[in-house]
C-alpha cells in the first residue's frame, strides 16, 4: 500500500544511505547540496561545536580542513583573514591553528584581562616589596577615570588607569597560550607582543618596572625587564617590546607572566605615584624571515644552553 512514509522508515532510509552513498555528508533531507552551499552553512555554525562537526562524516570532516572554508569563516565574523600569512594558510594542518585563533580570538584580541582597570583589580596578582600587610596595599593601588594630575590618555576604548602611592605596589598577571604545543609550532614564526602606557602626574616623579617572564614547567626565561624613573609632568609612554617563537623550541604548557608596578619619587600621602594603562599582549603571526619590527624589540625564546 501507498502512503506517507513513517518516521521509522526514514530513519532507516538515511542510516541505509549513510552507508550506501559515499559522498553521503553532501545530502541533507534526500537533497544533495552543492558542496560550496553546504562549507557556508557549517561556516555559520557555533565554533564551540567544530569538534562535533568533524565527527560527523569524512564529508564534513575534508570540508572543514579546506583554506576557503577557513576564509569563509573569518570573513563572517569579521576577522581579518588577509592578516593571516600564507605559510599557514597552506600547512597541512593549518585548519587546526586557524581554527584555535579564531576560537579564542588570539589573533586579532588582547590576552591580558582588565587592562586598565575597568574592573578594579580583577585578574590581577597585588604584591608589595615594603613591609606593610596586603590589605594595608590594597589602599596603596587605586584605578581612575579618567587619571587625575596628567595629560589624557590616547584616542581609544578605555580612559582609565592604575595609580601607584608612596608604598610600592606591582600587579601580575598569569597569561597563558591558550592553546597546545601542535598549534605553536604551527603557527611559528610568531611573536608575542607585549606593550603598556605610563604616565606620571605635573607634580611628582615615579619610579617603577615592568617585567615579563615565560615559564613552561621548571624552566624559565625573562622575555624583558625595564625599569622605569619617570620625572613630573611626563606624558603617557609607551614602552614595548615581544618574544620571539622560531619554532626551534619545544613547550607543554607555556605560560607568561606580565608584571609592572611603581612608586612616587617623594613619599607623598596620596596616588601621585606612576600610572599605568592599557595593558596589552597580542599574537603577531609573521611570514618566513620577516624582519623584527622596530615599535617591538624582539627577544627569541630559547630554554637552549648556547654552545
Amino acid at each position: 500500500m501507498g502512503g506517507v512514509a513513517s518516521q521509522e522508515d526514514k530513519e532507516v532510509s538515511w542510516v541505509d544511505m549513510t552507508h550506501q552513498v559515499s559522498d553521503n555528508g553532501l545530502i541533507l533531507s534526500g537533497k544533495r547540496l552543492p558542496e560550496e552551499l553546504l562549507e557556508q552553512i557549517i561556516a555559520f555554525s557555533d565554533l564551540k561545536d567544530f569538534s562535533n562537526i568533524t565527527l560527523v562524516c569524512s564529508v564534513w570532516k575534508s570540508l572543514t580542513t579546506k583554506r576557503s572554508f577557513w576564509k569563509t569563516v573569518y570573513d563572517i565574523r569579521g576577522s581579518y583573514w588577509a592578516s593571516i600569512p600564507e605559510d599557514l594558510k597552506i600547512k597541512k594542518d593549518g585548519w587546526a591553528a586557524l581554527c584555535v585563533g579564531i576560537k579564542r580570538n588570539i589573533f586579532f584580541g588582547n590576552l591580558v584581562a582588565n587592562p586598565s582597570g575597568e574592573n578594579g583589580i580583577d585578574s590581577w596578582t597585588l604584591e608589595t616589596n615594603d613591609r606593610v600587610r596586603l590589605d594595608n596595599a590594597r589602599s596603596m593601588l587605586v584605578v581612575e577615570s579618567p587619571p587625575v594630575g596628567t595629560g589624557s590618555l590616547p584616542v581609544g576604548l578605555t580612559n582609565s588607569c592604575f595609580a601607584t602611592s608612596y608604598v610600592y605596589i606591582s600587579l601580575s598577571q598569569e597569561i597563558s597560550l591558550g592553546f597546545s604545543s601542535k598549534i605553536l609550532k604551527l603557527i611559528t614564526p610568531c611573536e608575542f607582543r607585549f606593550s603598556i602606557l605610563t604616565s606620571t602626574r605635573f607634580d611628582c616623579g615615579g619610579h617603577g618596572h615592568l617585567r615579563v617572564v615565560l615559564e613552561d614547567g621548571n624552566r624559565r626565561q625573562v622575555i624583558n625587564q625595564v625599569q622605569i624613573s619617570l620625572r613630573e609632568r611626563e606624558d603617557w609612554t609607551s614602552y614595548s617590546f615581544c618574544a620571539f617563537f622560531d619554532g626551534q623550541e619545544d613547550f607543554s604548557h607555556p605560560v607568561f607572566r606580565f608584571s609592572f608596578g611603581g612608586k612616587d619619587s617623594r613619599f607623598w600621602a596620596g596616588h601621585y605615584g606612576l600610572k599605568f594603562s592599557r595593558a596589552s599582549a597580542e599574537v603577531k603571526l609573521l611570514a618566513p624571515d620577516e624582519p623584527a619590527s622596530e615599535e617591538f624589540p624582539r627577544t627569541t625564546v630559547s630554554f637552549r644552553t648556547p654552545s
